[in-house]
């Protein structure tokens, strides 16, 4: 008879299974070594002491198109006001209208025949001015037969007023000497008596032509006149 061997005897589906256990194992190993590889690198790239050599990027990708870059960055309103001018002032805007008004006055209604420096010195007018305009000059033309006999110039006091931009100004005279012819017919004396074919000589009147500069402020273009009535026919009729 022949040797009779001892063993253990394996059947061929308790083969697949082991084989079916070992594929499993490796697949779980290589699933553990990939996921905890990429939780190192990305520890390591977000530590403090980590520098990358590629350069930082700051603009828009590659290629990208208008409506991707305005659509990236952030939007703001800006609202320019204009104001009259690049500073920002407004204006100009005018003001309400000044005036000149004569408070008072005293010349006499008829005349003497020499007007002298003392018959002138009663003689005044008294103004109240608001705006800022300032008396600069001023005279008088005394005229008679079509002629100018004289001048009276104008002297002038300034006093500032309490309110804003009012102001008194005091206006006084002086002359040199001035003599007039009268238009008056004369008295006459008994025996005799008058026979006048009017009330006053004619032609004879005697005209004031008053002239007084003023100006706003010191610049030659804000300075203006006022003229008596006479005056403004008189230099109409000259410029014709």
């Amino acid at each position: 008879m022949g040797e009779t061997l001892s063993g253990s005897a394996v059947s061929s589906t308790e083969k697949t299974r082991h084989m079916y256990l070992i594929c499993m194992i490796c697949m779980s190993l290589v699933l553990a070594l990939t996921v905890g590889g990429t939780i190192a690198v990305t520890n390591a790239l977000e530590s403090p002491g980590y520098t990358s050599s590629e350069p930082a990027v700051t603009g828009p990708p590659q290629g990208a198109t208008d409506e991707f870059v305005s659509a990236s960055l952030p939007t703001s309103k800006t609202f320019d006001i204009v104001l009259g001018s690049q500073t920002g002032e407004l204006g100009p805007f005018d003001t309400e209208v000044g005036k000149i008004e004569v408070m008072s006055y005293y010349y006499p209604d008829i005349l003497p025949l020499c007007l002298t420096e003392e018959e002138l010195r009663g003689w005044y007018v008294n103004l109240f001015i608001t705006g800022g305009y300032e008396l600069i000059c001023g005279y008088i033309d005394v005229w008679q037969k079509g002629e100018v006999v004289g001048q009276i110039w104008l002297d002038w006091t300034r006093v500032k007023g309490e309110v804003c931009t009012t102001e008194y100004w005091y206006i006084t005279f002086h002359t040199e000497g001035i003599f007039l012819d009268s238009n008056q017919y004369p008295d006459v004396c008994d025996p005799f008596e008058l026979w006048a074919p009017f009330e006053k000589i004619p032609d004879k009147e005697v005209y004031f032509d008053i002239m007084t500069c003023w100006q706003g402020c010191s610049q030659p273009n804000q300075s203006f006149a006022i003229i008596s009535a006479h005056s403004a026919s008189i230099l109409s009729a000259s410029t014709m």
